[in-house]
C-alpha cells in the first residue's frame, strides 16, 4: 500500500468517524475567508481545476518563488488557483501563508488582482487556498516550475 493510499484511507476514516472539524472561516491577511474541508474531490469542488491536479494529492505541480517551493494547481482559463505547500503530509499554516504571500506579490507585479479566496482546513491547520483571479494567474506561475 503506498503512502498516498494510506492517507486517503486515515482521511476516509476521520471523516466518516467525526473526527475532523473544519472551521467556517480562517484568518487570512486580517480578513477572514470561507474554508472547505481539505477531503473530498478538490480537482472538481468548489473549483474546477483541470491543470495540475490530481484526486490524491490535488496541486502537482512544483514551483519555487524567492526560495520558497509549493504545489499549484489551475483552472482551464488559468483564473483559479489552488497553492499548497511542497511537502504534501506538512501542515505549517504559517509557511504556507508566506508562501501564498509571495505569489500574490508576484501576480499583482502582472496586474492581476484577487477576486475571491477560500480555505481548504480542519483540526486547526490550513492546508490550502484558493485564489480567484482576474484573469489567467496560472500562466505566469507556470514559468516559475522546478523539478521535484
Amino acid at each position: 500500500m503506498t503512502l498516498r493510499t494510506l492517507v486517503l484511507l486515515a482521511a476516509t476514516t476521520l471523516i466518516t468517524s467525526g473526527c475532523i472539524t473544519v472551521p467556517a472561516t480562517v484568518l487570512y491577511n486580517n480578513s477572514e475567508i470561507p474554508a472547505v474541508s481539505p477531503t473530498g474531490n478538490r480537482c472538481k469542488q468548489p473549483y474546477l481545476l483541470t491543470q495540475d491536479c490530481s484526486i490524491f494529492s490535488y496541486a502537482t505541480r512544483i514551483i519555487e518563488i524567492e526560495g520558497k517551493k509549493g504545489r499549484i494547481a489551475g483552472s482551464a482559463d488559468g483564473s483559479v488557483l489552488l497553492i499548497m505547500l511542497k511537502d504534501e503530509l506538512k501542515l505549517d499554516t504559517f509557511e504556507l501563508n508566506h508562501l501564498s504571500h509571495l505569489i500574490e506579490d508576484f501576480l499583482t507585479t502582472k496586474g492581476l488582482n484577487i477576486t475571491e479566496m477560500q480555505a481548504m482546513a480542519a483540526n486547526g491547520e490550513t492546508s490550502g487556498y484558493f485564489f480567484v483571479f482576474d484573469g489567467d494567474a496560472y500562466s505566469p506561475l507556470k514559468t516559475l516550475t522546478v523539478e521535484k
